[in-house]
């Protein structure tokens, strides 16, 4: 299993450093999946930076899902201090076994979680579970832009040195190849593998 995430370190990284990033990201699951309203849930939320930037430009309803407990209650303050209880929650929760029925979620994203991912052939299949159908999952890691990412990479190289070989260490060797098998393997026909300016993400349709 890899090492788990700091999240008090994550947090403070998220809100000060790839904050640029998430609005981004949020426009474009939007202007790929179309989905403005219904259910979503995000998976490996930490304290939901990508949920609450895709709650500002849509009118659904996030589930944070993470498996960290001081993650879940970071974001439990912010849901509180941002009124947002209505439309947003935060929950424990494992993506190898999702706390969830199945055919309940309009849309899945995650940004970041998919490299601590132990079995991502079952995480793949839970993810599959719980879509609707013809419902977009959109799972993967980026920046949004070229621009943004260059400048988040200067900034993280001013803090560790050695930051650019540890993006590398969490992809693999072809994650591509690796996540093409995975989704013909669990029967996901519709699907495109994103590997650009933008970042690596791996889109589905159920």
């Amino acid at each position: 299993m890899k090492k788990k995430r700091d999240i008090k370190e994550f947090d403070y990284i998220a809100n000060n450093i790839f904050a640029p990033a998430y609005p981004l990201i949020a426009k474009d699951i939007v202007d790929t999946t179309g989905i403005l309203e219904g259910n979503c849930l995000d998976i490996g939320s930490a304290s939901g930076h990508l949920g609450f930037a895709y709650l500002d430009i849509t009118n659904t309803k996030v589930c944070m899902m993470d498996i960290e407990e001081e993650a879940i209650d970071i974001a439990k303050d912010k849901i509180k201090n941002r009124n947002l209880s209505s439309r947003v929650e935060a929950t424990f929760g494992d993506v190898h076994n999702i706390p969830l029925n199945e055919d309940t979620m309009d849309l899945v994203i995650s940004r970041g979680s998919l490299w601590f991912w132990d079995d991502k052939k079952t995480a793949f299949k839970e993810i599959k579970r719980v879509l609707k159908h013809n419902g977009y999952a959109y799972l993967g890691c980026g920046f949004g832009s070229k621009e943004v990412k260059e400048e988040i990479d200067k900034k993280m190289l001013e803090i560790d040195t050695n930051w650019k070989n540890k993006k590398k260490e969490f992809s693999g060797v072809d994650p591509k190849e690796e996540f093409t098998n995975i989704l013909k393997d669990i029967g996901i026909k519709d699907f495109n593998i994103v590997d650009d300016h933008r970042g690596f993400w791996v889109i589905f349709k159920k």
